[in-house]
């Protein structure tokens, strides 16, 4: 494990926060400390309303750590284990504001290529918040790129075979939340990391129909188009999966773009002048005085 997540209180003002400290093994190796203190700077300046906001980088007894407002509610997986499957409106909604999250994220420079039942935290409100966004999903030890951190269900198989996450890659995760949300249980299971990850690679997940009952085949096609093994038979782009998927979270029209992950529109002409019906005034002449 590369690093791990606890949960902690800022006294000052009286909220959770995450911490995430790099595993103690590893904060000698300065390729991973350097990775994780540049993700963590990268992870703090995402500003977003699905993103937990960073609040600090610094050091533990000298390991690295990253510290960030911890979501309120609970995750998507406590959700599934306490209640079993979410409703597919409400799985839909959340898939689709994770989405926007990771596509704003991406608009900074980050794929992250992994998103757990465990990152993703809903509120009472029904609004989600992703945590650990901005931090690579793979981490190089000694040179060499190791193993995806994380359960590989939720890994895309490219990102599994050592290529780094993109866009392609993104949706794969997406669509891994969203089967998991639909039907309580992971795309691909097995005994260990290995296992999962084999079966990522190789085989595909039961059929949704199969899971679920009052589920629309229409989401379903979104699913198992965001989870094709091959990248490019998945979505053109984050904006045609999330223009593909808002009806299903009950949404008739594409959502506008936030403004902070908009384009700065063009300047505005001033409009002309509109003629006047009144006459205009003449001019003076000004006439010249005679000098004596």
């Amino acid at each position: 494990m590369v690093s791990t997540v606890y949960i902690g209180e800022q006294e000052s003002l009286g909220r959770r926060v995450g911490i995430k400290v790099l595993n103690p093994k590893l904060s000698n190796n300065e390729t991973v400390a350097k990775e994780i203190r540049r993700d963590s700077r990268n992870a703090a300046r995402m500003s977003h309303h699905a993103i937990s906001a960073g609040i600090d980088v610094g050091e533990i007894e000298g390991t690295a750590c990253y510290v960030f407002e911890f979501p309120e509610g609970h995750s998507v997986e406590d959700f599934v284990i306490r209640r079993g499957p979410l409703p597919a409106l409400s799985a839909a909604k959340i898939a689709l504001q994770v989405a926007e999250a990771l596509k704003y994220a991406m608009s900074k420079g980050s794929h992250h290529g992994y998103v757990s039942p465990s990152q993703v935290f809903v509120s009472s409100g029904s609004e989600a918040t992703v945590f650990d966004i901005g931090f690579q999903t793979q981490t190089s030890l000694n040179g060499v790129l190791a193993l995806p951190v994380g359960n590989p269900a939720f890994v895309a198989p490219e990102v599994i075979k050592g290529c780094v996450p993109d866009e392609k890659s993104d949706q794969y995760a997406i669509g891994a939340l969203l089967y998991y949300a639909l039907s309580g249980q992971p795309p691909m299971r097995g005994e260990n990391w290995v296992d999962i990850a084999s079966s990522t690679l190789t085989l595909e997940p039961q059929p949704l129909m199969t899971l679920v009952e009052d589920i629309s085949d229409k989401l379903i096609d979104c699913v198992v188009k965001m989870m094709r093994k091959e990248p490019s038979e998945r979505y053109d782009s984050m904006r045609d999966l999330i223009e593909a998927l808002s009806p299903h979270a009950g949404i008739k029209d594409q959502p506008e773009e936030l403004v902070a992950d908009a384009d700065v529109p063009e300047p505005i002409a001033e409009p002309e002048p509109e003629p006047s019906d009144r006459p205009r005034r003449r001019p003076r002449k000004r006439i010249p005085r005679r000098r004596g």
